[in-house]
């Protein structure tokens, strides 16, 4: 951590949108924001050593979220950054540093207009194939153009390998724990009799930037264990990545099928990313319909799903899930969503997750919400069929939860759920769902608060202040056009 000397360099401290370099202050009074315009006349202390500087705080005003702009910093520059950047009234700074805080320089670029950032980098001749943004008005991946109507700071990570096209995708092959962008989106053409042979492990980092660029027409059809575009994530990171599977051949695989990955272990984590398409195991045997789910077979070992969403269908014979087939082990699902339809042969669906593991009450299921239609033969719900963690601040709009062969099993939101080992609190169900005979509300319905959920109208599941009142953050995360749509996930917009 940050090692504070006594002293203070600052611009005018009465005026919150100067820009600031302070050091010799408390960690708890830096406030981290949106970046704001620098001003273009300071007035600055004097008699100060650049050498005492630890930290460059470009404004600390803005309309921005506390907890959003620059992180808290545990990495000590090894040069000191020179004062803030003065520039020209109307224009705004674009300040580069590396990834370990050291000042590299920075350019002015006009209010308004798009910069493009290889074009500054290459002017600076600064190094690094990527830079991401902390504050201003959007992240920034290397080599876009985006609209500069803010102070930016850019960060370099180096040693990052650029993908667009097939075969640089799959040459993830050769180094599996490599970090990874995507620069384009990418049109697969799969030639192979059973379609895309999975990376079978990665155990690096692989983002679509800030773009969200997509993978389209991925498609497999084998039946062995461990299928998607990845076969297992051991301690990887997949962000902001879209994957469109190829219309009317999807995904199908054994145990642990996901259109991400057949499997997530060792804290590996998905986010800000999605599946659009079908995704299906054996639906004849436990053996190869088992764990399948709409971005990942199985989590485990600490592996989580965030700010991500499915859709399409997604069918196996247990354990499945719109989302994820199963989770276990202090795994986490939230901030998400899927329209995906869901069925399993046997037992065990949900329109996000398919189940828990038996005696994991440390997994986490919470602020999530599923659309799609769900059918099974047992243990089954909108949103979970087998519960035993804690499933909190979740809504079942699913227009139909229902038994394969129309027995009078599963509910609105829980299928089964551990009285012992699961928490419950908060979850919502559409008043109007279907269960038995097409019938609304013919459901086990064994308890309100655990297994059916509170009701709400199709109405009032259209409105922010719903989602609000059970924990959703509708200022960083989600976003909805009331009366009109069903919340959406902030970058999708």
């Amino acid at each position: 951590m940050f090692k504070f000397p006594t002293n203070i360099f600052a611009g005018d401290l009465s005026d919150k949108n100067s820009a600031v370099l302070v050091s010799g202050v408390s960690k708890d009074t830096i406030v981290s924001s949106t970046l704001c315009k620098v001003k273009s006349s300071l007035s600055f202390l004097v008699g100060v050593s650049l050498l005492s500087v630890s930290l460059l705080l470009v404004g600390c005003g803005g309309s921005g979220d506390e907890d959003e702009g620059v992180d808290n910093v545990v990495v000590e520059p090894t040069t000191p950054p020179p004062p803030p950047p003065v520039v020209e009234k109307g224009y705004y700074s674009v300040v580069f540093y590396d990834k370990d805080l050291n000042y590299l320089g920075f350019e002015q670029v006009l209010e308004g207009s798009n910069a493009n950032i290889t074009d500054i980098r290459k002017k600076l001749e600064l190094g690094g194939s990527l830079w991401y943004a902390a504050g201003g008005s959007t992240n920034v991946a290397y080599n876009e153009n985006y609209p500069i109507n803010g102070n930016v700071n850019l960060y370099a990570v180096a040693g990052v390998a650029e993908i667009n096209t097939q075969a640089k995708l799959y040459a993830i092959v050769n180094n599996p724990a490599g970090k990874y962008i995507l620069t384009s989106d990418i049109e697969l053409s799969i030639d192979a009799a059973s379609g895309w042979e999975p990376i079978s492990i990665f155990k690096g980092i692989l983002s679509g930037g800030a773009s969200h660029h997509v993978i389209n027409g991925l498609w497999t059809n084998r039946n062995t264990a461990n299928v998607g575009l990845f076969g297992v994530l051991d301690g990887a990171q997949v962000k902001n990545l879209g994957v469109v599977l190829l219309q009317g051949r999807g995904i199908r695989g054994g145990q642990y099928t996901g259109g991400i990955a057949g499997r997530l272990i060792n804290t590996s984590h998905i986010s800000d990313s999605y599946v659009i398409g079908d995704v299906s195991g054996d639906i004849s045997s436990s053996i190869g319909g088992d764990r399948i789910g709409g971005i990942a077979g199985r989590i485990e070992s600490g592996s989580k799903v965030t700010g991500s969403y499915s859709a399409g269908s997604v069918k196996g014979y247990e354990r499945v899930g719109g989302l994820v087939g199963q989770m276990l082990n202090n795994c986490e699902i939230s901030n998400s969503y899927s329209t995906a339809d869901v069925e399993a042969t046997g037992y065990y669906a949900g329109g996000i997750l398919g189940a828990f593991e038996v005696l994991d009450p440390n997994s986490k299921l919470f602020n999530t919400y599923a659309r799609g239609r769900i059918k099974a033969n047992g243990e089954f719900g909108g949103i979970v069929g087998w519960a035993y963690g804690e499933v909190i601040s979740n809504v079942a709009i699913n227009p139909s939860v229902k038994h394969n062969n129309n027995a009078l099993l599963g509910n609105r939101v829980i299928g089964y759920a551990d009285v012992v080992f699961t928490t419950f609190k908060n979850n919502l169900a559409f008043e109007g769902m279907t269960g038995r005979n097409d019938e609304v509300g013919n459901f086990i319905r064994s308890n309100v608060e655990r297994n059916h959920g509170i009701s709400k109208s199709d109405d009032a599941l259209k409105k922010m202040t719903t989602y609000e009142a059970i924990g959703w953050n509708f200022t960083r995360i989600w976003s909805i056009d009331e009366k009109i749509d069903y919340p959406r996930l902030k970058w999708e917009r």
